[in-house]
């Protein structure tokens, strides 16, 4: 193929080999997640949004409406709840087809992410430099193993079905540029709609493309009028973004996730937002130890030598995009594409109680990895004999090869619940989360023992934790321990009155042991909290 895509601009002898390589970044990138196909549920939202979700077996256009006036798992995304729901009437509850849709989903990311890399360096270079630079960024984008969790966690499928109308929004875009077709504007406007559907950190959008405006494309041009031209173009995708985002603040709200700002005032999470610039960079160079979970630093650690090496790398950076602005504009506008994708999970709204996560890079990685595919391209293209072009293919073969493995095996963390928490245990072994969803883990496994050991531990790092005691209440009953299983459950609902489970589990514990009277007096206050027991 790039022996077809001559230099000095000239089209590829056939139209059609320019999406080959579109279509073998989409195979590699494919093939990498087959292994993924093995993998069950996880007890980490998966429930939430598929075994628990009476919205994912719609009957008629009454549960439809229920799809776009629900909240599930403290978030608003309809598209992605229908796409679950066309997943249970094809595949019913077995996993592999909703595998398959979400690697069939990041499959065709990738050539996308070629087809918009390669339109964005071509305006600055020529045609083989340009194949080369969007290819390589397409297969790390691919393969890369930070997207791992993005593409193996059923519960994930918003951060590829968004991304995929984000960037089909941004190449029709690009095409828009070109052309000046109002059809395509029109059909980038529209594209961006389901992107906000799907997950709302798509809000970004107008930003993204005034940034692409800046640079490479160049179309802020003529002093106050071509700026304020730009600006109305983008009108209505600001308006779109304006509506996403009340939204989702109703739906976490609603959902309890946000955290308020008394629990991490404002330096902390300003604080936590400059680590996590740092932490993403460094996990998509060196991306090791990766877990579903990281941890919040205790506010002693915060300011340690990590934050101090992320606040030097964050100045930097910035200072010297300052010094180049006129000069060259690349790394600015890539900088500012990194910094504007992930602004929205950044930390300064904080929700849950994470201080990172890898599906955050979905999207902002881009940025990064075409700097990164820019470089093999500018390399390979400057390699001044064809011995040297083949060492430098193999050079980049070599490390897609080496991010394949790690991805390989991070996938293996994804196949079941205990692998995955027993993966964050070994990463992070101060978090009661991991041991609390192990626990579940082994008690659907009824391995009841080794369930009340993990909630043992939860407990013993978190002693106000009332779903612990009210789990291990749970494997205390099959274990046939009725008296340990009904204080736990009593001390659940003393740290937790407002704990339906709790006075439910209670109930059927008093009624196993004879308390008939205690029994229905525990199962009308659950009822009275508005606990229904959950049934797949």
């Amino acid at each position: 193929y790039f022996a077809l895509t001559k230099r000095s601009g000239k089209r590829a002898i056939f139209r059609g080999t320019l999406y080959i390589p579109a279509l073998f970044s989409a195979l590699i990138s494919f093939i990498a997640y087959l292994p993924s196909l093995k993998s069950g549920f996880v007890n980490w939202d998966d429930p939430d949004y598929v075994a628990e979700n009476p919205l994912v077996r719609l009957a008629d256009l009454e549960a439809l409406k229920g799809v776009f006036s629900t909240v599930v798992s403290g978030n608003w995304h309809p598209l992605t709840v229908l796409s679950l729901a066309l997943d249970y009437r094809l595949w019913g509850m077995d996993p592999f087809g909703y595998h398959l849709t979400n690697v069939i989903l990041h499959a065709l990311n990738s050539a996308l992410v070629y087809l918009v890399t390669r339109r964005l360096i071509k305006e600055k270079t020529d045609e083989e430099t340009a194949s080369v630079a969007a290819f390589t960024t397409a297969v790390l984008f691919g393969i890369h193993p930070a997207h791992v969790e993005s593409v193996a966690w059923i519960a994930e499928r918003k951060d590829v079905l968004s991304a995929f109308f984000f960037l089909l929004s941004v190449l029709s875009y690009l095409r828009y540029s070109r052309t000046g077709s109002a059809a395509r504007y029109a059909a980038s406007l529209i594209l961006f709609i389901p992107a906000l559907l799907s997950k709302p950190m798509a809000v970004t959008l107008p930003v993204v493309l005034l940034i692409l405006d800046f640079y490479p494309l160049e179309r802020i041009s003529g002093g106050v009028g071509g700026v304020k031209r730009v600006l109305v173009e983008k009108a209505p995708f600001f308006a779109l973004s304006a509506v996403s985002s009340a939204l989702t603040l109703w739906a976490q709200k609603a959902g309890g996730a946000i955290v308020p700002y008394e629990a991490y005032p404002f330096y902390f999470r300003a604080a936590i937002a400059v680590r996590a610039l740092f932490f993403y960079l460094y996990k998509m160079i060196l991306p090791f130890d990766l877990a579903p979970f990281y941890p919040m630093p205790e506010r002693a650690d915060l300011f340690n030598s990590f934050f101090v090496l992320s606040a030097v790398v964050f100045a930097a950076v910035t200072v010297f995009c300052a010094l180049t602005f006129r000069r060259q504009r690349l790394v600015t506008s890539v900088w500012a594409y990194y910094l504007v994708t992930l602004s929205p999970v950044i930390g300064i709204i904080q929700v849950g109680s994470q201080a990172a996560a890898d599906r955050y890079t979905y999207i902002p990685g881009i940025g990064p990895f075409m700097l990164a595919g820019l470089f093999a391209g500018l390399v390979y293209e400057r390699a001044p004999r064809a011995l040297l072009k083949v060492l430098c293919a193999l050079v980049i073969a070599a490390v897609l090869t080496a991010l394949s493995a790690v991805t390989l095996r991070q996938e293996a963390v994804w196949r079941d619940s205990v692998t995955l928490w027993t993966h964050e245990i070994k990463a992070h072994p101060n978090v009661s989360l991991a041991y609390n969803n192990r626990g579940l883990a082994y008690n659907d496994l009824y391995r009841f023992a080794e369930a009340v050991e993990d909630f043992g531990a939860a407990l013993r790092l978190r002693p106000d934790y009332a779903e612990a005691y009210n789990n291990r209440g749970i494997s205390y009953e099959g274990t046939r321990d009725y008296p340990r299983a009904i204080e736990d459950y009593r001390t659940a609902i003393r740290i937790n009155p407002g704990l339906g489970a709790a006075y439910h589990n209670l109930g059927l514990a008093y009624s196993a042991a004879g308390e008939d009277a205690l029994a229905f007096e525990m199962l009308q206050k659950a009822r009275a909290l508005g606990y229904r027991p959950k049934t797949p």
